[in-house]
């Protein structure tokens, strides 16, 4: 979603993602200082300098299991364990330290949020801050280190947004459902719905309207609808 130009310049920069096989990944690297400026500026930006009523953190994670692995990470890695690593990367990945790896991965993603949060607070205080995230809860503390339960207890969000894509009524609420348990009682859950989305596309307006129904039986705060259209109106 940026020239490559840009993307050949921040690779070569080395503030991208690395693969445990040593292939780029086209995503900032989160355990550089320079990347995390970067994503606070131009939601600092957007809160402040538009009218707008809140700020959404997408693809606030990472790709998958298989980043970040550059030399940077196992830097910082071991500098927080206070341990090196003896077999890099075989023993984070699926070795004894594995554990460890896992929670490192989510303290980076974590930390975006704390940090973005903090400042948007001071300076936008009315904008919401909310985040779309998987919902798989809690699975994807580990396949994308996304620890989003604990943004929501900690107060970085006002409401989170699980992109519960299904066309499975009976999987979407038994998701729901484990939201709701995982989260604080009055924490506002707003459920994310495919109509039309990687998971198929519902082809009656009434498959959504069941969905909605679920939601709301949940205790869910709202839903959203991906991707909404008039039919569904």
């Amino acid at each position: 979603r940026t020239s490559k130009a840009s993307l050949e310049r921040l690779r070569k920069a080395g503030r991208l993602q690395e693969s445990y096989d040593g292939r780029p990944i086209d995503w900032f690297c989160p355990s550089q200082e320079a990347n995390l400026d970067h994503m606070e500026k131009v939601m600092l930006e957007l809160a402040t300098r538009y009218k707008v009523d809140g700020l959404q953190y997408d693809f606030i994670r990472y790709p998958n299991d298989r980043g970040c692995f550059c030399s940077k990470c196992r830097k910082l890695f071991e500098e927080e364990s206070g341990k090196a690593v003896r077999n890099w990367p075989a023993d984070v990945r699926e070795g004894p330290r594995a554990e460890e790896w896992t929670e490192f991965r989510c303290t980076r993603i974590s930390a975006i949020v704390e940090r973005i949060s903090t400042r948007i607070r001071k300076a936008a205080p009315k904008v919401k801050i909310s985040a779309a995230v998987f919902r798989d809860w809690p699975d994807c503390r580990k396949s994308v280190g996304q620890d989003w339960v604990r943004w929501c207890k900690e107060g970085w969000l006002d409401f989170v947004c699980p992109m519960n894509y299904t066309l499975d009524a009976g999987l979407f609420e038994k998701r729901t459902l484990a939201h709701r348990k995982a989260l604080p009682l009055d924490f506002p859950v707003v459920q994310g719905i495919g109509i039309a989305s990687g998971r198929g596309r519902m082809a009656r307006p009434e498959e959504v309207a069941v969905q909605i129904a679920l939601a709301r039986r949940s205790r869910s705060a709202g839903f959203i609808g991906f991707c909404y259209q008039p039919v569904h109106t």
